[in-house]
Formats: structure tokens, sequence, C-alpha cells
């Protein structure tokens, strides 16, 4: 099953990634990757989906989702070293992995985190992400499914109503027009 890097969060003050379950009246329902556990979290409560995560490169921005693909396909699906480790083999794997990172916005302490994170997917869910391109074409599809669906709809209204007034109109001039007399001739009759 695919990962859907919009339902993963990092949650400030928590250790781990929850994914989220459901909407809570005052929050979100989401269940801990480590533990299973679900737990419910306020409006107060600083969530970070991943979908909205990146580094910066000389290039511009680096997604999670291509950082993340690039590093599994650098350790060939396996776990990286523990994000505890020393400093030196990090910054050497980023390096590796993404010359081009800008050494003065991504820190050691950010390089840590994403591979807290890789080692926490490719443990408990999946490094199979849901393509965000492909999610957006099959939403595009489904909304043009749901006008044509309405459109048809629509049509089938529309010719109802059509067929409607045809038949009111057919139904009047079927009726004989009966003229009322006018008062001058019924006054004339009279005397």
């Amino acid at each position: 099953m695919k990962t859907d890097l919009k339902k993963i969060f990092s949650i400030s003050g928590e250790t781990g990634l929850f994914e989220y379950v459901s909407q809570a009246k005052s929050g979100i329902v989401a269940r801990q990757l480590l533990n299973d556990k679900k737990s419910s979290f306020g409006i107060n409560a600083k969530l970070t989906a991943l979908s909205d995560v990146s580094i910066y490169t000389d290039e511009g921005e680096l997604s999670l989702r291509e950082l993340l693909i690039k590093l599994e396909k650098h350790l060939e699906g396996k776990a990286a070293m523990d994000h505890k480790s020393e400093k030196k083999p990090i910054i050497a794997l980023f390096e590796e992995i993404v010359p081009t990172y800008d050494r003065d916005k991504f820190y050691f302490s950010h390089m840590r985190k994403i591979i807290q994170w890789y080692n926490i997917l490719q443990k408990y869910a999946s490094l199979d992400f849901v393509d965000p391109e492909e999610e957006k074409a099959e939403e595009e599809k489904a909304e043009q499914e749901k006008a044509t669906e309405a459109g048809k709809t629509d049509k089938t209204e529309a010719t109802s109503k059509v067929k409607a007034k045809a038949t009111s109109k057919t139904t009047a001039a079927a009726k004989p027009k009966v003229k009322a007399p006018s008062k001058t001739k019924t006054a004339a009759k009279a005397k």
C-alpha cells in the first residue's frame, strides 16, 4: 500500500510520526506509526504534514518525497544509520545524495530528523509514496466524471422541461378559444 505523505504528520513535542485517522470535535485522531497507538490532538497542536516539508538546494527546493526516494535508492531499500549516529557519516550521506543542498539553510539537525523519518517509514509504513501528480490527475478525472453525470442529469431535466412546455402548448392549442361576447352585442340583444 502506498504512503500518502499528506496524511503522515510530525507533531511538535511528540516522538516519531503519526498517520491521520479521522477528524475529532476539536482536532484530529492520529495513529503513531511506532506503536500503533491512537491519540487525539487539539487544534493547538503543531502538526506538519510530510508532504509540506522540503529542503533547500542551490537549484531551489527539493520535496521530502523526492529526497526520501533518493535516499531509498541510495540505500537500496535498507534502513539508514541511526539518526543519533556521528555527525560525519550523516553529512557524508547527504553530500552523496544531494550534493547541492544549501549548507546555510539545511542543518545537521534537519538531516538527523530526515534519517529518523526515513527509518520509521521504511519499517512501519512504505517508501512507495502516493505521487501528487497522479493523485491530482485522479481527482480531476473524478471531478470530470461527476460533472459529466451532472450534465446528463441537467440534460434530462432540461429535456423534461422542454417536453412539459411542448405538452402545455399542445394542450393549449387543442383547447378551442372561446371569445367572450362583447358588451355592445349583449346590450343590443337585451333591448
